[in-house]
């Protein structure tokens, strides 16, 4: 919030680097965080899902959309 060109600079270079993986979807304990990537992952049209690392550990993937995902 307080350095937004900082921000975008970070979040771009991480959604570069994950969509560069190829993986379908990307964990992150940080909620703040994963909505950032999230938000930027949509943004440009990716389709890698971000999910917080508790949703997978507790095996709710399948009842719940992933952050900044309309459930299917």
């Amino acid at each position: 919030m307080k350095y937004p060109e900082i921000s975008v600079r970070m979040v771009s270079d991480k959604t570069r680097d994950i969509a560069a993986t190829g993986a379908a979807t990307v964990l992150s304990g940080d909620l703040g965080c994963l909505l950032n990537i999230a938000g930027r992952l949509s943004r440009e049209g990716h389709a890698t899902e971000a999910r917080h690392v508790a949703e997978v550990l507790a095996g709710m993937t399948g009842e719940v959309p992933a952050i900044g995902r309309p459930r299917r």
